[in-house]
């Protein structure tokens, strides 16, 4: 019997939370999730988002305020709190001219 092994993606993003806490991370793959990690404690993840459905290219995390946001590539961009909800998301939608 083998152990379970997490397949790899490439990592598309990482930044530290904000706040007095520095020792939690976020991180974004591009198979479309951000994991949050907490470095003293490198095995586990403490809460994963499914963010996008592959694709995603960007992530941006607040350096203030307790929120982040990811992009992907079909031009979206969703707003998350660092617990995981969604706050919101904004598509790209071109004017006629």
């Amino acid at each position: 019997m083998r152990p379970h092994v997490q397949k790899v993606e490439k990592v598309v993003g990482i930044g530290f939370q904000p706040g007095l806490d520095s020792s939690k991370i976020v991180s974004a793959s591009q198979a479309g999730d951000i994991q949050f990690l907490d470095i003293r404690n490198q095995r586990d993840r403490y809460l994963t988002i499914d963010a996008h459905r592959g694709s995603l290219t960007a992530l941006a995390v607040h350096r203030h305020a307790p929120i982040l946001a990811s992009g992907s590539a079909k031009q979206l961009i969703k707003v998350f709190s660092l617990d995981g909800d969604q706050l919101g998301t904004i598509r790209y939608h071109q004017q006629a001219s």
